[in-house]
């Protein structure tokens, strides 16, 4: 089970919200999110899947902290996370809580996203976490090519 998480996060503001409300890089994120853990369950090169989309949007450089990010979860995780098919139109809860995550790794708190991590992954693989989600969340916030009313 996740360790206790504040109810101030981040999250509560994507939990079971349209896909299609969400802003461009939420959006990207819940894309990414689905095509990485339905291609790993295909076992299918998770990467080599999401390469398109990051390329498409000018995030390339940053697909492969994405995978670090995914990977620690699945590897570390402190609880199985259930994720949507790709093509579902709402959030889940531990979609949102990762979105809450990457939305921590851009806040004015720097502690922030480390207090989130904390409480989805083993202690040896926190700043991993973390440090991954910070680079997708800052380059998604200043480098993406996602524009208002676009999908990924």
């Amino acid at each position: 089970m996740h360790r206790n998480i504040s109810k101030r996060l981040t999250m509560y503001r994507y939990l079971e919200r349209d896909v299609a409300e969400l802003d461009p890089p939420a959006a990207f994120l819940i894309a990414a999110m689905r095509v990485w853990v339905g291609a790993a369950t295909r076992a299918r090169c998770p990467r080599a899947a999401l390469r398109p989309l990051f390329d498409r949007h000018g995030v390339a450089d940053v697909l492969p902290d994405f995978g670090i990010v995914m990977a620690a979860l699945a590897t570390d995780g402190l609880a199985n996370l259930h994720f949507a098919p790709d093509g579902w139109k709402i959030v889940r809860d531990d979609e949102a809580i990762l979105l809450g995550l990457f939305d921590a790794a851009v806040s004015p708190d720097p502690a922030a996203v480390y207090r989130i991590a904390a409480a989805l992954v083993a202690d040896d693989a926190v700043n991993y976490l973390a440090r991954a989600a910070k680079l997708v969340a800052a380059s998604l916030a200043c480098g993406t090519t996602l524009r208002a009313g676009e999908r990924p």
